[in-house]
């Protein structure tokens, strides 16, 4: 297939997701949704996601140096959207973390909807997870979230791109969008997933996929009480969306209010875990389907299992709320069968045989496995139908290109983006002269050198250790806006810079600087306390060793 038209955009920053998340298989999207763009002629780079998150000024250093270079017109997450909004930089002075692409670089950012609002509000708001030994509770929460994702997901470099008609509703009646279009497009078949002419599907019924579960303790009994509600009530009326359930039995509650914080914690633990759980046991027991839980890779073992059952069963998320995921497609893309609980916008895309695959109630699903297992040559001649569609329009490449050529002409359409005045750091002491060691004894492992270039400090230490520190004027109180900009190259180690009141307690507002090929440079805004003192700390299990060239306070008119 041809690349874009010239017109189109030809160099693309790509979030690349950790290798081992969800057991290589949202590295194994992400790969193939990048040879695609590559299949287009579109040039990209990669910006890991492991270089954001923990956020560490040394690795955003060399990364954004790279990204300056290569000069991207775009940028993109493979194949999940949330995380271009985990991108971020350290917060500024109000409280508001600025996202790398959208605001730093200015530049347009396509993404890719999965569980949309839900997945974009756990990033942005910071949710715990199952994995996490925190839990969010009405006494942690705070108000004003709505105000929050509506300035990350209204803004003007923000390209949406949709396959979900019930997730746009949502989003739109959350004043989540912005006037502007929402590219549509369903999710498409991969490469390597196509029919095995030697494969002969044994005549069975199996459900590929996994049971989602949170563990932790609920903060309150009725909120565990309301969750079984709401799940118990989405059973009993499949083709409702959960999500309007949700809103419906939570709307007399004050702190499941959608501009609180636990709202969204609430939310996204009843869809995306318990609600999961429950529908994908609901209708795999009712049913009699086998469950296939073991990790199969995506690609040519996943395709040969499609391909090898007569019938395969989905039960789609609840976050999705009309449309459908990968999955679903690949199965028929496979040369497989796939009955899916009935989604409209499956529907719409693939007409009477989207009908005839679909799904509500469990009675409804073990019909349709009977008559389709009794008759093989019906069921052949619908998954061929569906199959027919998918390749003719939905194969990756020409999804993407789609995607490429809308999002381009809608960047013409759109007004530039007016970037706001950066009000100039002045000047008001230079503290590298009054950089000390944080020790007073010979033996203590830490060491501070004067050279003419800079301050070296370092710590030799076994443990993390204080390492240098710098006192502030009493004349921090009466400044505007007094901040630290700070230069610093690590050369051995991690170190850590922050600030620090009480010595017992651990340091404010820290960023972690390691390695890097070109130097740190980092703004840290500073309380009207001249009792806070700047510290630089060895911050790693080895010992650690770092440049500092300029350590200046500094005020905003």
């Amino acid at each position: 297939m041809a690349g874009p038209p010239s017109s189109a955009l030809q160099r693309i920053a790509v979030v690349v997701p950790p290798a081992g998340w969800l057991n290589g298989i949202l590295r194994a999207y992400h790969d193939l949704y990048r040879q695609a763009l590559t299949d287009l002629g579109v040039a990209t780079i990669d910006v890991p996601l492991q270089a954001v998150v923990p956020y560490d000024a040394g690795r955003m250093a060399d990364l954004m140096s790279q990204l300056r270079a290569f000069r991207p017109q775009a940028a993109m997450a493979l194949s999940v959207g949330s995380w271009l909004m985990a991108c971020r930089l350290p917060a500024g002075r109000d409280g508001w973390s600025p996202n790398l692409f959208t605001d730093v670089l200015d530049i347009p950012s396509i993404c890719i909807w999965d569980g949309a609002p839900l997945d974009f509000a756990a990033s942005l708001l910071d949710l715990p997870g199952p994995g996490s030994a925190e839990t969010e509770s009405p006494a942690t929460s705070r108000p004003g979230v709505l105000a929050t994702l509506q300035r990350e997901l209204r803004h003007p470099r923000l390209i949406h791109w949709s396959r979900d008609s019930g997730q746009t509703r949502v989003m739109r009646d959350l004043g989540f969008l912005s006037a502007g279009t929402v590219l549509t497009e369903i999710s498409p078949i991969l490469p390597g997933f196509a029919p095995d002419p030697d494969i002969v599907p044994a005549e069975d019924v199996a459900f590929i996929g996994h049971l989602n579960y949170d563990p932790r303790p609920w903060p309150d009994p009725r909120f565990a009480a309301l969750s079984r509600e709401i799940v118990e009530e989405s059973l009993r009326d499949p083709d409702r969306p959960i999500w309007d359930i949700l809103l419906r039995e939570t709307g007399s509650q004050p702190e499941l209010d959608p501009d609180q914080k636990f709202f969204w914690a609430f939310a996204h633990r009843v869809i995306v875990y318990e609600a999961q759980a429950a529908r994908r046991r609901h209708f795999i027991e009712r049913a009699g389907v086998t469950r296939i839980e073991r990790h199969i890779p995506l690609g040519t073992p996943l395709a040969r299992t499609f391909a090898s059952h007569a019938i395969t069963v989905d039960v789609l998320p609840p976050s999705f709320i009309a449309g459908f995921g990968h999955k679903s497609v690949l199965g028929f893309a496979a040369g497989g069968f796939v009955l899916l609980n009935r989604q409209s916008d499956f529907v719409d895309t693939f007409g009477d045989a989207g009908e005839a695959v679909s799904y509500s109630t469990a009675d409804e699903l073990a019909s349709k496995i009977d008559l389709y297992l009794t008759k093989p040559t019906l069921r052949r001649e619908i998954g061929g139908v569906i199959r027919e569609k998918l390749f003719a329009r939905h194969t990756l490449q020409a999804t993407l290109a789609r995607v490429l050529e809308q999002a381009s002409a809608g960047l013409a359409q759109r007004s530039a983006q007016t970037a706001r005045a950066q009000r100039p750091s002045i000047p008001v002491l230079d503290l590298l002269p009054r950089l000390r060691r944080w020790g007073t004894w010979p033996w203590h492992p830490d060491r501070v050198q004067r050279r003419s270039d800079g301050v070296v400090v370092s710590c030799h230490a076994e443990d993390w250790g204080y390492t240098a520190r710098a006192a502030f004027p009493e004349q921090v109180a009466r400044l505007n806006e007094p901040h630290l900009l700070l230069t610093l190259a690590t050369e051995a180690g991690r170190v850590g810079v922050g600030l620090l009141k009480d010595p017992m307690a651990p340091p404010i507002r820290e960023q972690m600087v390691g390695p890097s090929g070109v130097p740190a440079e980092i703004t840290l805004e500073l309380p009207h306390d001249p009792s806070v003192q700047a510290l630089i700390r060895k911050t790693s299990d080895e010992p650690a060793r770092a440049l500092v060239t300029r350590l200046m306070l500094c005020d905003r008119p």
